[in-house]
């Protein structure tokens, strides 16, 4: 069954054992200011706290919980877009906060160019260890040299806008770069703003 799709701003988060960082993700999304907004959980068959860490933000924020299963990122993402009420379905991943006015830089940079059919914004790292740092910073070197600052865009801070993007809007044979692909694919129907 398809759900109908109104106006607004969804929040999808995808989860996997994230006990230990998604807490940290909600209170980032529960603090902001701005527009009001849906939060759509995609779990992975969690075997952690994860989904208790959720449920005690269900007083905070507006959540729903959907199952994922197939620990394929790019299906978690659309089974995240397919459960959003939303024109406006925004991406977080559970181990990232959200800045402070990060949905209201969403939405507004959609209310001012109603054409857009994706907004990305940066990611500042926050390395938990060396591997992961050096990982990171491969990952940022790639980025910023391919396509002078094109692939400066990251599904774990992205938005899209359903009603302009083709479905479905990632391609699940990507097991890694779906963002990449996505970005690629979207600069030829739809117009794409970086909003740091």
């Amino acid at each position: 069954m398809t759900t109908p799709v109104t106006g607004g701003l969804t929040v999808v988060v995808l989860t996997w054992n994230s006990a230990r960082t998604i807490g940290s993700c909600l209170e980032s999304l529960a603090l902001q200011a701005g527009p009001d907004f849906d939060v759509v959980i995609v779990d992975d068959d969690s075997a952690d706290e994860t989904l208790a860490v959720v449920a005690a933000y269900s007083a905070r924020l507006r959540i729903s919980v959907a199952r994922n299963g197939s620990h394929v990122i790019p299906r978690g993402r659309n089974i995240g877009i397919a459960a959003s009420r939303t024109s406006l379905v925004a991406f977080l991943d559970s181990d990232d906060r959200a800045a402070p006015g990060w949905a209201q830089a969403i939405t507004g940079a959609f209310g001012d160019d109603p054409r857009l059919g994706l907004v990305s914004g940066a990611l500042v790292p926050a390395y938990r260890t060396l591997a992961a740092r050096a990982i990171a910073l491969n990952d940022d070197a790639v980025r910023r040299l391919s396509g002078r600052g094109r692939a400066q865009f990251y599904a774990g801070n992205c938005a899209v806008n359903r009603d302009l993007v083709p479905g479905p809007v990632f391609d699940e044979d990507f097991r890694f770069a779906e963002d990449l692909e996505l970005a690629a694919r979207l600069r030829a129907c739809c117009r794409w703003a970086h909003v740091p």
